[in-house]
């Protein structure tokens, strides 16, 4: 635990935690319907903690494999459902070559089909990403930068199951 991090869950293609009200995800190897539903299970299940709205951190591994366009629509309806209890949602794929790139690109773009009207942005780097989600949860949260990364580390090292 690092902290005040606490794990929700650990699978072959994400897992995620949480800091106070702020959901943490890491995507790795693959992106299916069942990762989807799993992760967004466990961001619905801190949002009924945090009945006054939660912000979302997503960290995407290198070399995860981009959902295919099946998918993308349920990413995009997990996103309305959540929409109205959150604060703001962030995105780090890191790198500027074109894998990550494209990454960074389809998350905009479902980000913009889902038509959500809470904030989102993407950055090629994990600091930023922190430093700009922070900004958007409010004075209440208190959980510096340097122990979300920590916390997005530590989910990093989870083994992979299967």
């Amino acid at each position: 635990m690092v902290g005040g991090f606490r794990v929700i869950a650990v699978e072959r293609e994400y897992a995620s935690g949480s800091l106070q009200n702020l959901f943490v995800g890491v995507w790795r190897v693959g992106v299916t319907r069942e990762a989807v539903a799993g992760l967004y299970g466990g961001l619905r299940g801190l949002i009924r903690e945090w009945p006054g709205g939660v912000g979302m951190l997503l960290y995407v591994e290198k070399g995860t494999v981009v959902p295919p366009p099946e998918v993308r629509q349920f990413l995009i309806d997990q996103r309305r459902e959540v929409a109205p209890s959150l604060v703001a949602a962030s995105l780090a794929v890191e790198g500027d070559d074109l894998w990550s790139a494209t990454v960074r690109t389809i998350a905009v773009t479902l980000g913009l089909a889902s038509g959500t009207n809470y904030p989102s942005k993407s950055f090629a780097s994990l600091a930023e990403a922190i430093a700009w989600q922070r900004a958007q949860m409010g004075a209440e949260f208190n959980v510096p930068d340097d122990v979300v990364a920590r916390a997005v580390a530590s989910l990093r090292e989870q083994p992979v199951r299967g």
